[in-house]
């Protein structure tokens, strides 16, 4: 069965070398009881863990069943101790969170007996032991000889042909020894059994042969009886041959449920780096979305590639016929008169799908024929002035698409607000928040924009310059439209000016002219007015023309005509012509500009130094994300270093009972895994709860840390606590079987 030929080894420690085994010669066969005996530090456990391929030898060959093992790579001495040997440890080395049972049918997994057999021979041999009534205590509960017993059923279970025993009798009573030794011998029949032992006179009546070490040499071979005779057997029929990944999940559970105050440290560890990287990834991502919607220059909010802004040269108003010309130049996707309105921003409010509530959404305007079906998430492209596409990103912030598609808000500028139905919605994040908006409803809003920009003032002797606002005469009679109204006050003030009698004021101010002056961005106007009246008192200034005029501005009331006049759309001056994308509108700015048109691409503004500032803001947020998840990572890395330490005499234990390189590490990442699914299903979780929930100061946290996020986003970071497990796995592997069993074993017990 066995076979050493000249075998010897050797151990370094610290620069020494000392002698393990010196020119072993032995040969062991089946049905053999045979005890190794020697003084403490003679060679006896070597040998036993050279026999048992625990240790490696460095001289010589060792046979089994003739075949030369010095070839061996780890895992053909993985499958040797998995199929040949059962090794029964004086220090036991069971795994102290399992049950009795659990030690066993561990062994029976790692032999690979088939799952729906596995629970039956495990309770057998546990019988045979006599542990029944400690089925479900864990080893670490257990007295000294229920400890061994269980070690003992954990090596009789696999059903090997060799049972190897390093002192098992010498942690025991008297009692429990000799109930120990009493099942050896009644399971060396028909196997090997080699039983290293200090005390020769436990085993003498049962031992076949008697081997005495001294300083590493057999100084005693002596066949004591002859070994009944045995055949070898093949592997039990229900054993396979090899585990797979059908059984390191189902470990790996029962090691988190066996260890609940490590697996709940090894959780919070994990959460804290989940919520820590997310925090750190979700300010890009803010960075992002943000740098998207403010990218422009000061004059220009929108600063889009496809935009180029056209004036006459000689800064005179567009004729119809040259509208019509601009809107047909090659490269043209759309003409927009109403280009003011591109330059400004309408509100809309939103409902959230998730906690009921709503949310008030800004957005830039483009002129609706820029709508690209190609890039539409959801919908189709609007088919009347009242219907409109979106790009938005509030679809990743708990706003669903079927809670906005079909649906008819209220976009809102200034005090004006536009009932549009969205057809269609895309998701381009580097637009940020876009309203594609019909021609009529800019045009309206480049109307309510232009007129922020009138100023109104009067000049009558000192007076000049002076602010007034408009508003239309609803006194008695009517006002020609060159005639004014005055109130008291401001009748007052001019009488003064005029060098008129307070007392007969009121009536030498009536047909007396002052000249007032409209001006707005594009053109001024100035005329001279009659003062028809003076008004009782002065009310309420009109507020549907809105002028940029301080409250205190006195009204002067005209006719309903001048207001309109006044109020209503003037000439064109400045148009945006739209191309479909950068070199579409930097050929039109080229073609319009050789036809004597003032060309302006608001785009080239925000190319260069803002793009470099861009760029500079991405590299600080990166190297910051770089820095932050490094800090996170390494705290996580090393206490989940240090957690896996004090796990693993476990998973060495498992390697001594046949478990392999493949099996643990399996078991390894399954472990790794769970918790790390169970860390972030807990942080969406919580980010699913913080929106129906409301719980002060976490609530908003969470909202405002995933509420950029996309699906992909996800994605990055289970993938970046995934390269931590798969860190871990590794690291944890290489000091797990950088060296063999027993020496393993020793450097865990010195950390």
């Amino acid at each position: 069965m066995l076979k050493l030929q000249n075998v010897s080894k050797y151990y370094s420690r610290n620069g020494a070398v000392a002698l393990g085994l010196r020119k072993i010669n032995l040969t062991l066969e089946l049905g053999e009881f045979v005890a190794v005996v020697g003084e403490s530090g003679s060679g006896k456990s070597t040998l036993l863990h050279v026999l048992c391929g625990l240790d490696t030898y460095e001289d010589g060959e060792m046979y089994i069943k003739g075949e030369e093992t010095s070839h061996y790579t780890a895992q053909d001495w993985e499958n040797y101790r998995r199929t040949h040997v059962g090794f029964i440890s004086q220090n036991f080395n069971l795994i102290d969170s399992y049950t009795v049972l659990q030690n066993v049918e561990l062994a029976l997994a790692l032999a690979g007996y088939d799952p729906a057999k596995r629970r039956a021979r495990a309770l057998q041999i546990i019988e045979r032991v006599g542990l029944t009534p400690h089925l479900h205590v864990k080893a670490s509960k257990l007295s000294g000889g229920q400890m061994q017993r269980t070690v003992i059923a954990r090596a009789l279970a696999k059903d090997c042909p060799i049972i190897a025993a390093d002192e098992p009798t010498g942690n025991l009573d008297s009692a429990s020894s000799r109930q120990i030794i009493e099942l050896l011998e009644e399971i060396s029949r028909d196997k090997l059994v080699i039983v290293v032992t200090h005390n020769f006179a436990e085993v003498a009546h049962l031992a076949t042969r008697k081997i005495t070490i001294h300083d590493g040499e057999v100084v005693e071979n002596r066949q004591l009886k002859p070994a009944s005779p045995v055949q070898s057997r093949p592997l039990p029929s229900e054993r396979t041959s090899r585990v797979s990944w059908r059984e390191a999940i189902p470990t790996a559970v029962r090691n988190l449920a066996s260890t609940p105050l490590k697996t709940l440290l090894m959780f919070l560890v994990m959460l804290m780096l989940t919520f820590g990287s997310a925090f750190v990834y979700g300010s890009m991502q803010n960075l992002q979305d943000e740098t998207a919607f403010t990218d422009t220059n000061p004059f220009f909010r929108n600063s889009s590639e496809q935009r180029v802004i056209i004036k006459r040269s000689d800064n005179a108003a567009f004729t119809p016929a040259e509208l019509e010309r601009l809107a047909a130049t090659p490269r043209a996707a759309a003409l927009v008169r109403g280009d003011l309105a591109l330059d400004q921003q309408v509100t809309v409010t939103f409902p959230t799908a998730l906690s009921g509530g709503q949310e008030t959404v800004p957005a830039k305007l483009m002129p609706g024929l820029l709508a690209d079906k190609a890039k539409l998430t959801f919908g189709r492209l609007p088919e009347s002035d009242r219907e409109i596409v979106i790009n938005t990103r509030m679809l990743r912030q708990g706003i669903a698409a079927e809670d906005l598609l079909g649906r008819t808000f209220e976009y809102a500028y200034q005090s004006t607000k536009f009932p549009l139905t969205i057809v269609g919605i895309s998701e381009d994040r580097d637009q940020g928040e876009v309203v594609f908006a019909p021609a009529t409803v800019l045009d309206q809003i480049a109307s309510l924009a232009l007129a922020q920009y009138q100023t109104f003032t009067y000049a009558a002797g000192e007076f000049q310059g002076m602010k007034f606002t408009p508003q239309v005469y609803k006194g008695n009679g009517t006002l020609g439209e060159r005639e004014i109204a005055l109130p008291p006050t401001l009748a007052y003030s001019f009488c003064s000016t005029q060098q008129i009698a307070i007392t007969s004021c009121l009536e030498q101010i009536v047909g007396k002219r002052v000249q007032l002056t409209v001006s707005s961005l594009y053109e001024k106007q100035t005329a001279e007015y009659t003062i028809a009246q003076v008004t009782a008192e002065a009310p309420e200034p009109e507020r549907a023309l809105p002028v940029r005029t301080a409250p205190k501005d006195p009204p002067i009331s005209v006719s309903q005509a001048t207001y309109d006049r006044w109020a209503a759309r003037q000439a064109v001056y400045q148009v945006s012509v739209m191309g479909r994308n950068t070199d579409d509108a930097r050929s039109l700015r080229t073609h319009l500009a050789d036809q004597g048109y003032k060309t302006f691409y608001p785009y080239d503004t925000v190319g260069a130094i803002p793009g470099v500032l861009r760029v500079v803001q991405y590299v600080f947020y990166a190297i910051l994300l770089v820095i932050f998840v490094g800090i996170f990572f390494f705290i996580t890395y090393f206490i989940m270093r240090t957690v896996m330490r004090s796990k693993k005499k476990d998973y060495v234990t498992m390697r001594s009972i046949g478990a392999t390189y493949a099996f643990i590490k399996q078991v390894l990442f399954s472990e790794l895994f769970l918790i790390i699914t169970l860390t972030y299903a807990t942080v969406l979780l919580a980010f699913g709860l913080s929106n129906v929930v409301s719980v002060p100061v976490v609530s908003k946290l969470l909202i405002q840390l995933f509420r950029r996020y996309a699906l992909l986003d996800f994605v990055y970071i289970y993938a970046l606590l995934a390269a931590l497990a798969v860190l871990l796995n590794r690291r944890f592997h290489k000091k797990m079987f950088g060296d063999s069993v027993v020496s393993t074993f020793k450097g865990e017990e010195g950390e």
